[in-house]
């Protein structure tokens, strides 16, 4: 996995291009531009080479901090969830322990009584168990794939959870919104719903298109409730951060608390 940043290849190449026009000054001077040209290429070359094995380095140094930080992240997950099963998988395409610790606090803060799910898994199981404790309320996961959706719906099963939860099969649709095409999940799949309380955003996936997760306020803003909170997963990314920055851009009556775990979180909510 190559690991340079696009802004480590810009520095790289500005030593190119530097370089270059040194030696198209060479070239008027003393005809020397060929071998003003395989320096620069060599330049750009090393300062690329040199970026790629501080980022590796970096990465190695980072990596046991947040497995350890993940390690404690569970252990809190666990004191706070009894489960009655064993969860599915954590971290990866699923949701990492620290944010997992976050949907709690966030959920016993604002107890809502309809959370609606843009990806179903394991936050679809803690969000049960928490609306369980809670009394009242229910959960509504939509999933494009009906595979994660069986298989979410099996864990369900053996928590012994279906009373909370509301699993909704929503195929990728096209959707023109902002004057652009997308692919996003059926408008069907949001009818008869409650307003919305906390509208979790963990799909569909980044790599569907670019601005994956865009759709996901524009088209249900009329359905959160005035108290309606909204939670986005994988805020690091850049499309994720180019897709905060639109939202409030487009709706200013929000604001955003950034959390800093593991791959990133937001939280949106309406100005007091």
């Amino acid at each position: 996995m190559i690991m340079i940043r696009k802004s480590d290849m810009a520095v790289a190449a500005g030593a190119f291009l530097l370089l270059l026009l040194a030696g198209a000054v060479l070239l008027t001077v003393m005809h020397w531009f060929g071998l003003a040209v395989l320096l620069a290429l060599i330049a750009g070359l090393t300062i690329a080479v040199q970026f790629e094995l501080y980022r590796r380095t970096q990465y190695l140094f980072n990596k046991p901090q947040q497995n350890y930080r993940q390690v404690e992240a569970l252990f809190s997950l666990f004191s706070q969830i009894r489960p009655r099963a064993p969860l599915p998988p954590l971290r990866h395409f699923a949701i990492s322990p620290d944010f997992a610790n976050l949907l709690i606090s966030l959920v016993r803060e604002i107890r809502p009584r309809a959370i609606v799910e843009l990806g179903s898994g394991t936050s679809t199981i803690l969000n049960a168990y928490l609306l369980e404790a809670q009394g009242e309320g229910r959960v509504y996961a939509l999933d494009h794939e009906e595979q994660y959706l069986r298989e979410t719906g099996d864990q369900i099963k053996k928590h012994g959870l279906s009373a909370w939860v509301d699993l909704r099969h929503a195929p990728l649709q096209p959707l023109t919104l902002d004057n652009r095409n997308w692919q996003w999940y059926d408008r069907k799949a949001f009818e008869n719903l409650p307003p919305i309380d906390l509208l979790i955003v963990d799909g569909p996936p980044h790599t569907l298109q670019s601005l994956s997760r865009y759709p996901a306020l524009p088209v249900l803003l009329d359905k959160l409730s005035p108290t309606g909170v909204v939670l986005l997963d994988d805020a690091a990314r850049p499309d994720e951060t180019e897709t905060v920055r639109r939202w409030l851009v487009a709706h200013p009556e929000f604001v955003c608390s950034k959390i800093d775990n593991e791959k990133g979180a937001v939280i949106l909510r309406r100005k007091q």
